[in-house]
């Protein structure tokens, strides 16, 4: 057990914090992708299904489509909180101005 030194998560420690900071560009990417993912599975179900309504083959594919969509909605939120989250203008901090 290490007694000195750097504490977990304090800067050069070398150990997670706890926190990731994303782009508000990433951000909008998660989110698209999110929506991309959605639509794409959408329409596979939406065009597959008159072809083949309870087979194994749509059960199994609607299955992966929805472990799918459930993966991309939690993207997706990720994606707009970072989105909704207005961080401070590296400007505001500047005295006088």
């Amino acid at each position: 057990m290490r007694t000195g030194g750097a504490a977990g998560g304090e800067p050069g420690s070398g150990r997670y914090s706890g926190t990731v900071t994303i782009s508000r560009r990433s951000g909008w990417f998660l989110l698209l992708f999110a929506f991309w993912n959605a639509y794409v599975w959408g329409t596979f179900v939406y065009n597959v299904y008159p072809q083949h309504h309870f087979d194994t083959f749509f059960i199994i594919h609607l299955v992966i489509g929805a472990f799918t969509v459930l993966l991309g909605v939690g993207v997706g939120l990720i994606g707009w909180r970072r989105i909704r989250h207005r961080a401070p203008s590296p400007r505001s901090d500047v005295g006088g101005l």
